[in-house]
C-alpha cells in the first residue's frame, strides 16, 4: 500500500517546563498487515539558532546606510544592497550581472584600478576614495573598502565593497 509522509515544525516541552522547537517527519506504513506510524522527532533549536543569526545579518546588511555590493571573482556584480539603489539611482535588476565600472567617471587614473586589483586579488583589503558617477549623471565621491572573501582552503570566492557616499564632505573641503 502507498505510504504517506508528513513533516512540520512545532514547539515541544520538556518535563521541566522549557520549550523547544523540534521537527517532526510523520509517516503511515503497512508492517505485518497493520497500518503503522513511524514519527522521528528532530530538536531543531540549533538550525532555529542559526536562522535567526542569517536573517540578523541579512537585515544587517540590507538596512545599512552605508553601500554594499558583493562580486564574483571575475569581478560582476551579485548583490547590491538598498542604499546601493538609493544612492547610485542604479536598480538591483540593472545591476546584477554588470561590472562595478557601471558607476565609473572616468575621472579615475588606470593605475588606480590596477592598485585596487593588485591589492584585492593578492588576498589584502583594499581601502581608497572614488570618484564614481550616479545614474542620472552626477558624480559623487565614495570611501570605499573591499574585501576578498575567501572559502575553507583560503581560495577568493568573492569580494564585497562596503562604502560611505562622502560627497557633502567633499563639497564642504572645497568650499
Amino acid at each position: 500500500l502507498e505510504q504517506e509522509k508528513l513533516v512540520f515544525q512545532t514547539v515541544h516541552r520538556c518535563a521541566d517546563g522549557n520549550h523547544y522547537p523540534v521537527e517532526v517527519h510523520l509517516q503511515t506504513s503497512d508492517f505485518e498487515g497493520k497500518r503503522v506510524f513511524l514519527a522521528v522527532i528532530l530538536d531543531i533549536t540549533e538550525r532555529k539558532q542559526a536562522e535567526a543569526e542569517i536573517a540578523k545579518l541579512s537585515n544587517a546588511v540590507d538596512q545599512t546606510a552605508d553601500i554594499i555590493f558583493i562580486t564574483d571573482r571575475d569581478g560582476l556584480i551579485e548583490y547590491v544592497n538598498p542604499a546601493f539603489e538609493n544612492i547610485t539611482g542604479y536598480s538591483k535588476a540593472e545591476s546584477i550581472g554588470k561590472s562595478p565600472n557601471i558607476l565609473s567617471s572616468g575621472l579615475m587614473e588606470n593605475e588606480y584600478y590596477q592598485k585596487v586589483w593588485t591589492t584585492i586579488l593578492s588576498g589584502e583589503v583594499f581601502r581608497g576614495e572614488v570618484i564614481n558617477r550616479k545614474k542620472g549623471g552626477e558624480i559623487f565621491y565614495y570611501d570605499q573598502t573591499i574585501t576578498p572573501l575567501k572559502d575553507e582552503h583560503g581560495n577568493i570566492t568573492h569580494f564585497v565593497s562596503t562604502g560611505k557616499d562622502v560627497t557633502e564632505r567633499k563639497r564642504a573641503e572645497e568650499e
